[in-house]
């Protein structure tokens, strides 16, 4: 079955549209959101938000799923930013759409559900995943690998 958008609610100022993707926006806050499409009541569309993660995580090199008030998820950016790499950081409490992500992401199998890290498009995991590749000396192969870290 086929989804199609109905509407898409408006949050500030228009940045970029993407057609058949997801809309970034930045509010007079100055906070970068993005917001999924809305679709009919009762239709299906659990595809949606994973070609949606996939389709985030396909266009940078590093990225996290976080939540703003995890602090495990904070020392994973904390480790990225003392490595030299500036991932892409979606805060899913902050984001529209971002408990579809979450609940996509749980489809995953990721318990705890944040933080969900991607590198070079690959779900790498979580912090213990993350920091598992880092003591192994394989984390920065890995990032050198997908064009995150220049040596």
């Amino acid at each position: 079955m086929q989804c199609h958008r109905e509407s898409i609610s408006e949050i500030g100022l228009w940045d970029i549209l993407e057609p058949d993707s997801f809309i970034l926006k930045i509010t007079r806050s100055w906070k970068l959101l993005f917001s999924l499409p809305i679709y009919s009541k009762g239709q299906s569309c659990k595809t949606t938000s994973m070609d949606s993660i996939s389709n985030m995580v396909s266009k940078n090199p590093v990225v996290v799923f976080s939540n703003s008030s995890c602090c495990i998820s904070h020392t994973i950016r904390s480790l990225f930013s003392d490595l030299g790499v500036n991932p892409t950081v979606y805060e899913l409490d902050e984001i529209a759409g971002g408990s579809e992500i979450e609940q996509a992401l749980s489809q995953l199998g990721r318990n705890p559900i944040v933080p969900a890290v991607y590198i070079g498009g690959e779900l790498v995991g979580g912090a213990n995943e993350v920091i598992s590749l880092h003591l192994g000396g394989s984390l920065k192969p890995k990032l050198i690998n997908a064009g995150a870290l220049w040596v």
